[in-house]
């Protein structure tokens, strides 16, 4: 039987993309688990997530910033993670940039996508250099497709470390 972790030891294919594949991919993060995090859409280079409002409300009753940055920042691993093996490449953030733009009162959405172009780039550079950078520009969207925030994630994909491939 394949755990969770193992999951991750492979690039996703698109006879993967099913509901037990996309549990997976928030488990190895238990923190999303616990937000209610969940996986609406993937596929190669593509993840939609969304946030759900409860359990994320603050103390003045709208999302927490916090949970609207880990959902932000999670697509760069997902999306890293539907294209390359974590056994032998890991996703890495170098630098996250968020700016709040209004009150996020209802479930939160966000989608992010890599093309085939740049995937390419990416496995070409990790293989030939041993790292590659990536960036993500993307919007948080409420349930009216309102924008409550914007980002701009800057990722390392680079071969997974010796020490981390004892986990692996």
């Amino acid at each position: 039987m394949v755990n969770d972790q193992d999951k991750f030891m492979t690039a996703l294919t698109p006879s993967d993309m099913t509901a037990e594949s996309k549990t997976a991919l928030l488990k190895s993060i238990p923190i999303l688990q616990h937000m209610g995090i969940s996986v609406d859409a993937v596929s190669r280079g593509y993840v939609k997530l969304r946030l759900p409002f409860a359990p994320n409300i603050n103390h003045v009753g709208m999302i927490y910033a916090g949970s609207l940055f880990s959902l932000a920042e999670s697509p760069g691993g997902i999306i890293f993670n539907t294209a390359f093996s974590f056994a032998e490449f890991v996703p890495v953030v170098a630098k996250f940039d968020i700016k709040f733009i209004r009150p996020a009162l209802s479930d939160i959405t966000v989608e992010a996508q890599l093309d085939e172009t740049e995937l390419n780039r990416i496995h070409s550079e990790m293989r030939n250099k041993g790292k590659s950078r990536f960036t993500l520009a993307l919007e948080l969207k409420d349930a009216e497709q309102n924008i409550v925030a914007a980002t701009h994630g800057y990722y390392t994909g680079m071969k997974t470390p010796p020490a981390l491939q004892a986990k692996t």
